[in-house]
């Protein structure tokens, strides 16, 4: 592993704010180019009704709690990856949420017109770098984190004003699995500094076979070439600054 001297860990995070600066600008020049479009607005609209009523609470499953297993251990970090990486064995015995998500929204994405209007993209499972970093943030518990299995929706061009709004609902009664949580950071009053300036809608879902969480995102197709063509190396940095200020504020507090 690379080690650096506090200098050098400084002058690598002034650079990584520099470049997120710069990321933010082209970000917000985008989402600004969406003023007064209707589906910001209907977005907002449906994503009141579907909000309503989600639980207060919702963490992973610990189906090991029986033999010992800690959800702050890494072995609860262990076979959970196995779960959501579809081996056999985890599958056989707590189902594979990465496949059942997989199936019902390649099957939502084909009842609005396939890849001609909105590609599903499945994401990788998360890795165990950014679990053990990502844990920091939550009490020191794996159970905690949503997003193991993640995976998008993108929106094609000129499609947004039907595809945006119609997939929440269609998701929401969805046979295989059930919404417990959702962000939209496309509202008009939503504060873009932890993400840069990035913005897409969030639906956290819990698999009907285990109980798994398995993070869902939304976003035209235009926010998601942004998103690629900026690269992922400094907010990776960003991230982790942020996520050290909030632990710095929430440990003085």
């Amino acid at each position: 592993m690379e080690r650096l001297s506090p200098a050098d860990q400084q002058a690598r995070l002034d650079a990584a704010l520099r470049a997120m600066s710069k990321h933010r600008a082209q970000y917000d020049a985008l989402f600004a180019g969406w003023a007064g479009v209707p589906w910001i607005a209907h977005l907002e609209r449906v994503h009141a009704m579907l909000a309503a009523g989600l639980p207060a609470a919702w963490d992973q499953p610990n189906p090991w709690a029986a033999d010992g297993v800690d959800p702050s251990s890494k072995q609860y970090l262990e076979r959970i990856l196995a779960v959501f990486n579809g081996e056999a064995a985890a599958a056989a015995a707590h189902g594979d949420p990465t496949a059942e998500v997989r199936a019902e929204c390649e099957r939502i994405a084909g009842s609005l017109g396939g890849a001609a209007a909105v590609k599903f993209l499945p994401g990788p499972t998360k890795k165990p770098t950014r679990a053990l970093e990502k844990r920091l943030s939550q009490g020191g518990r794996f159970d905690r984190i949503r997003d193991y299995g993640r995976a998008t929706f993108v929106v094609r061009r000129g499609q947004a004003e039907v595809i945006m709004p119609a997939l929440l609902p269609l998701l929401k009664a969805a046979g295989s699995f059930a919404v417990v949580r959702t962000k939209n950071r496309f509202a008009r009053g939503y504060d873009p500094k932890a993400s840069a300036g990035y913005r897409d809608y969030q639906i956290v879902v819990r698999t009907k076979r285990g109980g798994w969480l398995f993070e869902l995102q939304i976003l035209p197709e235009e926010m998601h070439e942004l998103k690629n063509e900026l690269g992922h190396g400094e907010y990776t940095q960003y991230r982790f600054a942020i996520e050290a200020a909030n632990r710095a504020r929430l440990a003085s507090a």
